[in-house]
């Protein structure tokens, strides 16, 4: 977890034609911050979450398969080569070649006439080079490096098949906190004063809470994250289905509103925190006050 916690990302580190002008590491949008949800020797995979937010009108998530490859699948292979920008490389799987001094299962992959992989490429993934175009595989290790020979020309991938029996848990669900599922103002999750800690907003899954203001008196509701992991805001409701009567949309790390029950009644209150910017995934600390 130490190491995940230092990581960064960096995406769209790319040229927009082949051999064209490439952009500065420091200008690209990047993301830093990673929980550490699994990892195992048996096929070399580490699987984290990013904390932070990442480029989401930039970049898609990746198809995979948990199927088991055979000889005579196509490939390409998406990677940094010796850190440099991105580049493809094509291949097809051959289990005649051997990986086997690795010692764990592995889909060995011989590279066509375009392209290799290099020391900096491990840890890539690897794809069927068809209309799905999905995920078979992590690069483990092996003999190829620019200017190889035609007998050194593969690489070994730790097998995704392998990978996905230990976290399909993990990517069916992802990892959320214990007021799910609040998913809609009808469900909202009721609060009490204090503070919920660790809660967890997706991409495409809501979070609601509720509060029941007593009759003539004012709560302030708070939101406490860190904005460079994700830009969260705050409306309130009096009613669901309702406008919003309270929003607090500002850009540093909180956010909070106040608000007066002015009736002799007690009346719920209907929290909604929801992302600013195109975030996908934050943390954050909700307290009623």
């Amino acid at each position: 977890q130490g190491d995940a916690s230092s990581t960064e990302a960096f995406f769209s580190y790319q040229t927009a034609t082949c051999g064209g002008p490439r952009p500065s590491i420091f200008n690209v949008p990047r993301a830093s911050g990673f929980s550490l949800m699994s990892t195992n020797p048996a096929s070399d995979y580490s699987l984290v979450i990013i904390d932070g937010s990442i480029p989401s009108s930039q970049v898609v998530w990746a198809g995979w398969t948990s199927a088991v490859q055979g000889s005579g699948v196509d490939t390409i292979a998406v990677h940094h080569p010796s850190g440099d920008v991105k580049k493809i490389s094509f291949g097809t799987t051959d289990f005649s070649l051997n990986c086997s001094g690795f010692g764990i299962p592995t889909i060995p992959n011989f590279w066509t006439g375009q392209g290799v992989t290099e020391p900096g490429s491990s840890g890539s993934g690897l794809f069927r080079d068809d209309g799905n175009q999905q995920l078979i595989g992590q690069l483990f290790g092996g003999p190829s490096f620019c200017g190889v020979s035609d007998s050194g020309r593969f690489d070994c991938y730790g097998p995704f098949s392998t990978t996905y029996q230990r976290i399909k848990t993990l990517i069916a669900g992802g990892s959320d906190d214990k007021s799910e599922q609040n998913d809609t103002c009808a469900k909202a999750r009721v609060l009490k004063k204090g503070t919920q800690s660790g809660r967890i907003l997706k991409l495409n899954d809501p979070d609601w809470y509720k509060f029941s203001v007593p009759a003539h008196k004012t709560v302030t509701i708070s939101l406490a994250f860190f904005n460079q992991f994700g830009d969260v805001d705050l409306e309130t409701f009096a009613k669901c289905g309702d406008s919003p009567i309270v929003v607090s949309n500002g850009t540093d790390d909180g956010e909070a509103v106040s608000i007066t029950n002015v009736g002799s009644k007690p009346a719920w209150l209907y929290i909604h925190p929801y992302f600013g910017d195109e975030d996908t995934r934050a943390i954050y600390n909700i307290s009623v006050q």
